[in-house]
């Protein structure tokens, strides 16, 4: 098969009004949810939509995953809407898929194939935001689009890079961001009702984030201390509010409370120490608060309350989050997106390894934008660990927003940073225009290029337009 560049040619189809959408999930909710809002966007143009989610978990051997898809493939086809799809030719589409797993997904459609004759010629697959994958993965995959019986594929991949012909965000539909609008301050008082928890956003500042690695602390830390000084540039009365910090966090570690509390309340000599501040550090448990640590000897000045959810919100309560909070640190693909959606603005980032492709393409327009330091300061909004071109090793990437204006990585003096009022002042330049270089992201909604490639052909017309790769 000749996978040709999108959109150099134009292939004259009649797509059916029907699609199936294979939906491979990884790990959390987040895959899902990209599989709901592809299926939404087709809806909205008069699809016959059918969702096939199927659970890949992470860290399995591929024929113990292959033999998974199989028994969830032929449970779900039995559904009688499902086969009713499938018989009418549908369009097929692929979202999110792991390069690395792709076997699997072959698998699915082979199993779909023993059962019912999947006869449509059209194959959509909708990679991951700038996934990062190794060769081993990426000669997996194309060994897969090659294998498929399908005459026209087309590829597309998430992301903002023009050059790399990445096609934007999967932003909510509006619908749903009318729901959150209309519902989410009522929505997080219930929560909050429910945990004996007090966070009013008129007299507090939330800062909300979601944090998926195996080790968040830094990651948390990092957030807690460049958030503290963005704030003070764009909120003038920070200093008369209470500040709130919820980190739901799927992987922590138990002793997360612990290490928070002596990196921030216990170790003067920690490069996160707060000084003069009352802080609080909690745990929320499914139903009930717990008090794990807090400086109760400091005086009763400025407050901060951190909040840790071990557990994973329902949906509705991590949208209402986002919508309140004032500054927010998401990961992966759809929290990215998702809070792009709700919030019209760029979060802080925790990065994940295959996502190091990814920041370092936000870095790179960043530092086109002509707008100074402004790739310095999304390069503190980052953090975790990444992967640099053409090095080895995997480097820990935090950045105070004290040295923004060097652009290099922390070291343990600090030596040649700027003192935290001259990191308020610059972050303030910055913000005054960095709206201009993040409305250009917020353009880039994905729908409407997955809408130019799968729109159905009205009155029987064939349509020319940028769509699927034949072989």
């Amino acid at each position: 098969m000749n996978l040709l560049n999108f959109p150099a040619l134009r292939d004259r189809f009649m797509p059916t009004g029907s699609a199936l959408i294979i939906n491979p999930i990884y790990a959390g909710g987040g895959d899902r949810s990209t599989g709901l809002k592809v299926r939404a966007c087709l809806q909205t143009m008069g699809f016959n939509t059918q969702l096939l989610p199927i659970e890949l978990p992470p860290d399995i051997n591929i024929c113990e995953l292959c033999d998974r898809a199989i028994i969830q493939t032929e449970r779900l086809i039995l559904d009688e809407r499902t086969r009713s799809v499938i018989k009418a030719k549908p369009l097929v589409v692929i979202t999110p898929l792991n390069k690395s797993t792709c076997r699997a997904v072959k698998s699915i459609l082979a199993t779909i194939g023993r059962h019912l004759r999947l006869t449509s010629d059209r194959l959509l697959v909708i990679n991951e935001m700038g996934y990062c994958a190794d060769d081993n993965a990426t000669t997996l995959f194309q060994s897969f689009l090659n294998s498929t019986r399908f005459r026209h594929v087309k590829e597309c991949t998430l992301g903002f890079d023009s050059a790399q012909e990445q096609i934007g965000y999967m932003r909510l539909p509006d619908s749903e961001l009318a729901e959150i609008e209309h519902n989410h301050q009522t929505g997080i008082d219930k929560f909050c009702d429910s945990l004996n928890i007090d966070i009013n956003t008129e007299n507090s500042l939330l800062f909300f984030s979601y944090l998926s690695s195996g080790e968040p602390l830094m990651c948390a830390l990092n957030f807690i201390r460049n958030s503290s000084i963005e704030i003070q540039a764009v909120d003038e009365n920070h200093q008369h509010k209470a500040f709130h910090y919820v980190f739901v966090l799927r992987d922590a570690p138990e002793e997360m409370a612990d290490r928070l509390a002596d990196e921030l309340i216990r170790s003067p000599d920690s490069q996160f120490y707060i000084p003069g501040q009352r802080v609080r550090i909690f745990h929320l448990a499914n139903d009930r608060l717990e008090l794990d640590k807090s400086s109760e000897n400091k005086p009763d000045g400025h407050s901060m309350n951190i909040y840790l959810a071990r557990q994973t919100l329902p949906m509705s309560v991590f949208r209402y989050f986002i919508r309140l909070s004032s500054l927010g640190a998401m990961t992966g693909d759809n929290s990215f997106s998702e809070y792009l959606s709700i919030k019209g603005s760029l979060p802080y980032y925790e990065i994940q390894i295959w996502k190091s492709k990814f920041v370092r393409g936000l870095w790179q327009m960043a530092d086109k934008s002509g707008i100074n330091h402004l790739k310095g300061f999304y390069q503190a909004r980052c953090f975790g660990e990444y992967l640099p071109p053409d090095k080895k090793g995997i480097p820990q990437h935090y950045l105070a927003m004290t040295r923004i204006d060097r652009g290099d990585s922390d070291s343990d003096k600090d030596q040649g940073a700027m003192t935290e009022h001259e990191a308020v002042a610059l972050v303030k330049q910055i913000t005054r225009r960095k709206h201009e270089f993040e409305a250009k992201l917020l353009a880039q909604d994905a729908r409407k290029i997955i809408q130019s490639i799968c729109r159905p052909v009205r009155r029987k017309r064939l349509l020319s337009r940028p769509s699927f790769k034949k072989r």
